[in-house]
């Protein structure tokens, strides 16, 4: 099989080598326009022309409609002769008067934007993501594309997923998807090479100071272990080169996150990863895990829905539970297997989805919160796919190591998955992943996804981890809160957001608060936590002063006392634990079980 595939595919490269590739240019000219000036030339255009620009970013499930931010847009055939355009819809250009000739395209794209499918310009640095500069003539996505780059004087950098042509600052892509599946960092920034999972990678780090060498010599040793375990799990390592992309933001918000790509990821920082680095790290490693997961997972193992990619539309599927939940599950066990966090760290992780989980104020069905991410839904969590999908995934790796006397594993299906569908070029649905599942020996697969996937029981958890030697108490804890989320910014706590009828809203606390004290307490005492609920526990309504600083004045609020209740879990080993049990759990945290 193998040998077919590959004599097809070199039986036609060289026709697709004949094929003109789209030319285009991306231009910094000048940092404080925050405009990126881009060009596109399609080669042999009809008479008409439709071009577009994508509304939305694989990974990110929303419609953001980039072409909001396009300027000062032209368009010109042979000699530069201008040529007439109008809109055919919101995100397509309709380009008349090309008379079979090459098109070239252009335009002004505004980058003020701090997020993950977005772009941004900076006084010495840029960032972009291909679906926000990358025109493309309709149905011809497998059109290979060449890149060009100009930098303004004094940027001296490039770090992209992109291959290289070999000419400076010229980067070249087989189809339009590859072209806008690599974010690229433009500018000054630190760049390591190094070796990951056996293969060359690259760190690009920006600011360049945000991390010393050490603890970027600490981030890519784990990467390099992520990778490693993550390649011996599928028994492929699906890249050439691998690019991780920071930026280390110095804002004021408890936001990070990571978007993934096909040979690279871009992560999003705040200032604990700096200011924090040892507590914040754990948090980074479980970031690098799941982007680097979803190489196979949803860049390759992708549902049918996403296959191939429409940019015009929005494409909902029922199994980001699977793409996004299990991606999850996966990350954590890739770092307990590699070793960056031991047993302890590990079931620390399924404490805190359980807890997320039951935070929810009713209960969601995986497959309908896959469904309504795209909506960005207020009545909850939109994400809660992420904690319950790795939930899901690690009853379903247990049941299926249990039914087969630990001989197969969730394991095993994730292989099969990428081998009878990325490799045969075609997505998957929900009838081939519980065919999967069941054939792999998970007792009543379909049974499993009616009550607990697409149904809203809750999941059987106990009497599943009790199948790995596990045990799970679960407590309800009533405690004092304040109401707010923030971030640090040179060693204070600044307010992001207040949550309704809490005391931070009763007593007036502001987004960009900072706070100084609660109670008398100081916020600086790093024991903070521990002493607020010990001294309001019992006092439940009684005044709560809430001293802050807003702009240059002090302020000391007045609220209340108020208690909320959660559900805390701790997940242990069980002593009482069986052989098999014992020996599931052992191969579950070490990678090591059966293959078929």
């Amino acid at each position: 099989m193998f040998i077919l595939v590959a004599l097809a595919l070199l039986a036609a490269t060289p026709l697709a080598a004949q094929e003109t590739p789209v030319r285009y240019t991306v231009e910094v000219r000048d940092p404080a326009s925050r405009l990126f000036h881009v060009t596109a030339e399609f080669p042999s255009a009809g008479d008409e022309l439709l071009v577009s620009l994508p509304a939305w970013s694989p990974g990110s499930y929303d419609i953001e409609n980039y072409a909001r931010n396009v300027r000062e847009f032209g368009a010109s055939g042979r000699g530069d002769r201008a040529l007439d355009w109008d809109k055919a819809d919101p995100d397509t250009w309709r380009i008349r008067g090309g008379g079979g000739g090459p098109v070239r395209v252009s335009f002004a794209y505004h980058a003020d934007s701090l997020d993950l499918d977005k772009s941004r310009i900076e006084d010495d640095f840029a960032f972009f993501n291909g679906t926000n500069l990358f025109l493309y003539e309709e149905g011809k996505l497998d059109r290979p594309a060449e890149l060009t780059l100009t930098l303004p004087g004094g940027w001296s950098g490039v770090a992209t997923g992109l291959s290289s042509s070999g000419a400076t600052n010229v980067y070249r892509a087989a189809t339009y998807h590859e072209l806008v599946d690599a974010p690229t960092f433009l500018g000054n920034f630190q760049l390591d090479s190094f070796t990951a999972g056996g293969k060359p990678a690259r760190l690009a780090v920006y600011p360049a100071a945000a991390f010393t060498p050490d603890q970027r010599a600490r981030i890519r040793e784990s990467v390099d272990r992520i990778l490693a375990t993550q390649n011996a799990i599928v028994g492929d390592a699906p890249y050439d080169t691998y690019t991780v992309l920071l930026y280390v933001g110095e804002w004021a918000t408890g936001f990070a996150g990571g978007l993934e790509h096909a040979n690279s990821h871009f992560d999003i920082l705040t200032p604990p990863f700096t200011q924090a680095f040892d507590q914040a790290f754990p948090i980074l490693e479980s970031l690098l895990a799941h982007e680097t997961f979803h190489l196979w997972n949803v860049k390759r193992i992708r549902p049918a829905a996403l296959w191939p990619y429409d940019y015009d539309e929005w494409q909902p599927t029922e199994l980001l539970w699977f793409s996004e939940g299990v991606t999850d599950y996966y990350a954590d066990l890739t770092n307990v297997r590699a070793g960056l966090v031991d047993e302890e760290g590990f079931f620390g992780q399924i404490e805190n989805n359980l807890a997320t989980l039951a935070a929810e104020p009713e209960p969601v069905a995986l497959e309908d919160a896959s469904l309504t991410t795209w909506l960005d839904p207020t009545g909850g969590n939109p994400y809660i796919y992420y904690p319950k999908g790795s939930l899901t995934g690690l009853l379903l790796d247990i049941r299926i190591r249990h039914a087969t006397r630990n001989e197969r594993s969730l394991d095993t299906v994730v292989r099969r998955l990428y081998d009878e569908f990325y490799e045969r070029g075609r997505g998957f649905t929900t009838a081939d992943l519980l065919r999967l599942l069941g054939e792999a020996g998970a007792p009543e697969a379909a049974a499993f996804h009616e009550r607990y996937v697409d149904g809203r029981e809750p999941l059987p958890l106990g009497e599943t981890l009790a199948m790995a030697g596990l045990r799970l108490e679960q407590a309800t804890v009533r405690e004092p809160f304040l109401g707010v989320a923030g971030g640090v910014q040179d060693g204070e706590v600044v307010v992001s957001a207040i949550s309704p009828g809490s005391p931070a809203e009763e007593a007036g606390v502001q987004e960009g608060d900072v706070l100084l004290s609660v109670g008398g307490l100081a916020l600086t005492d790093p024991a903070w936590g521990d002493r607020f609920r010990e001294t309001f526990s019992d006092r439940v309504g009684d005044p709560l002063e809430i001293r802050v600083r807003r702009g240059e004045e002090e302020l000391a609020l007045r609220g209340r006392v108020a208690i909320r209740t959660s559900d805390e879990y701790e997940v242990t080993r069980d002593p009482a634990a069986g052989e098999l049990e014992n020996a599931i759990f052992r191969s579950l945290v070490s990678g090591d079980d059966g293959r078929d």
